[in-house]
């Protein structure tokens, strides 16, 4: 199933949950922290596979002209829509973060939420290296991953579920060697009934060592490599990544 499949279902009720349910205001921090700590306002930057486009607007509300991509056109009209009635103007393209093309080089990359968990190993160096294409010179890039650790000991052969007035969903979590698949069952309130909408998705599993070697071998100097937004542990959920285009 392809990305723009996956979140097509689902991409009206994202946002809302997702913020509901994370610390998405102290995450957004710290994101705009790590940017700030080498660029002034003003700095260009592409928020890759940003969908409802949370961070993208957090960045743009930091002064940063950024702009969004993602692969999946349903969660660029929903980035479209909460970025018009915040009062923002921010450009969102349609892309795959692998291949696409940027027309002027960038001081700044994000890639939040996962989104490299979603690219198979075969696939790391070769996004690494069009990220470093788009870059300047001494560029950041700043992404995240669910950890290993987190993959296997707390999403696999888990369900997770939610009962909330306007939505609910099953979200369903199968195993494999290097992966895990991800299913979930959404149901949306309309008026005075619910509409059933169904999504799947794959996260690959990457360790810390894999991605700083990826990083390596595509040019870049990794800065820093932190866990949950602080000291990285070996059952850290989230591993954050920094690192600059030498």
């Amino acid at each position: 199933m392809k990305k723009t499949q996956l979140f097509a279902s689902v991409a009206e009720f994202y946002d809302y949950s997702m913020v509901n349910n994370c610390d998405y205001e102290g995450w957004a921090n710290y994101v705009t922290n790590k940017i700030r700590n080498l660029f002034s306002n003003g700095a260009t930057g592409i928020d890759i596979a940003c969908g409802s486009g949370y961070f993208t607007r957090a960045l743009k509300k930091c002064g940063y002209n950024v702009c969004g991509m993602d692969i999946s056109p349903e969660m660029l009209t929903s980035a479209q829509k909460i970025t018009a009635k915040e009062g923002l103007f921010i450009s969102y393209i349609v892309g795959d973060m692998t291949t696409f093309k940027f027309n002027a080089k960038v001081d700044f990359i994000t890639a939040i939420n996962d989104a490299i968990n979603c690219l198979p190993p075969e696939k790391i160096v070769k996004t690494f290296k069009n990220f470093a294409s788009i870059l300047k010179r001494g560029g950041l890039l700043h992404f995240d991953v669910s950890s290993e650790y987190k993959l296997r000991n707390v999403i696999a052969d888990n369900t997770f579920c939610e009962d909330d007035d306007d939505y609910s969903y099953i979200w369903f979590n199968k195993p494999y060697e290097d992966r895990v698949q991800m299913d979930m069952s959404v149901f949306l309130r309309e008026n005075d009934k619910y509409i059933k909408r169904e999504s799947q998705l794959i996260e690959f599993i990457h360790t810390k060592e894999f991605l700083q070697n990826a990083l390596t071998e595509a040019g870049f100097k990794v800065l820093e490599v932190e866990g949950d937004m602080g000291k990285y542990t070996e059952t850290s959920h989230r591993i954050h990544f920094t690192a600059i285009k030498e």
